[in-house]
């Protein structure tokens, strides 16, 4: 990680290294080499050796912000502490993790919300497309300020969950995961905005916005890991990393403008993963 910081800095005289693209498709590559969803076969082996991507990502970060102090702290006990807050449970052979993409779960991932954030003001889901006065429309789902409105189109939803990467900068490499996750996960960042409108005085159309949402997306998606209405499994946070990486939708603000750096989208949502919401207020604000 820190070969590639130095790099990215123009300490090498040999190669160079966006901080763009490249460390984009260095990403990419790290979530490829995540370890398998699905239970090992073998019941002898239990060990991870490679960790998922969310893992994998988050080791990168590390060093490449930290340096090699960073990584020296990473011991087995200390990523089982990381590692206790996160979805866990491995897929048994035939199964997939994935469910149908449907107004009742969109209601049902709304509704588990409502229950860990306990807004007094709980936003409304709406299917029905209607226009916004004070925010743009950015399907598949918008929030709309003066309505404390979610709006949500089904249709690109579920291409949006199911879809093998179609449409994204990405969807020619067959690495990177797409699922169920990678769509919720855009549900959750507009219910972020809600809080955050409730929260008032803050700004909702700017580049801090995005970050901050992906950030409170990520403590979102950590604290729907015990939700018994909507439990996460272990490939989910893993969908959710590929959709920071590709559509950014996560990281957008109330007008659906992402935050253009994938890098920097993915250090906001990991630092909500591995925080808390004033962690994410403090440092967005």
């Amino acid at each position: 990680m820190q070969i590639q910081r130095r790099i990215v800095d123009g300490k090498s005289r040999r190669f160079t290294l966006t901080t763009g693209d490249g460390l984009t498709n260095l990403l990419v590559a790290l979530v490829g080499l995540r370890d398998p969803l699905v239970a090992q076969i073998d019941p002898t082996v239990e060990m991870l050796y490679h960790g998922s991507a969310f893992e994998r990502v988050t080791a990168f970060q590390f060093g490449f912000a930290d340096g090699i102090s960073a990584c020296t702290k990473m011991t087995a006990a200390e990523v089982e502490q990381r590692r206790k807050n996160l979805p866990k449970d491995l897929l048994e052979q035939g199964q997939t993790g994935e469910f149908l993409i449907t107004q009742d779960s969109v209601r049902s991932a709304v509704d588990a919300l409502n229950k860990q954030f306990s807004p007094k003001n709980p936003p409304v889901v709406s299917f029905d497309q209607p226009s916004c006065p004070d925010a743009r429309t950015s399907p598949p789902a918008s929030y709309c300020p003066s309505t404390n409105t979610i709006n949500v189109d089904m249709n690109k939803l579920v291409v949006m969950g199911t879809s093998l990467g179609r449409g994204t900068p990405l969807d020619t490499k067959p690495t990177v995961v797409f699922g169920d996750y990678t769509a919720y996960s855009v549900l959750l960042s507009r219910y972020m905005l809600a809080m955050q409108n409730q929260r008032g005085g803050l700004s909702l159309d700017n580049e801090s916005a995005g970050m901050r949402t992906a950030c409170l997306t990520g403590v979102a998606t950590t604290k729907l890991v015990t939700d018994p209405n909507f439990k996460l499994s272990g490939g989910d946070l893993d969908e959710a990393v590929t959709g920071v990486l590709t559509n950014g939708m996560v990281a957008a603000n109330v007008n659906g403008d992402s935050v253009p750096s994938a890098f920097a989208r993915l250090d906001a949502f990991r630092t909500g993963v591995l925080g808390d919401e004033d962690r994410c207020y403090k440092r967005w604000q």
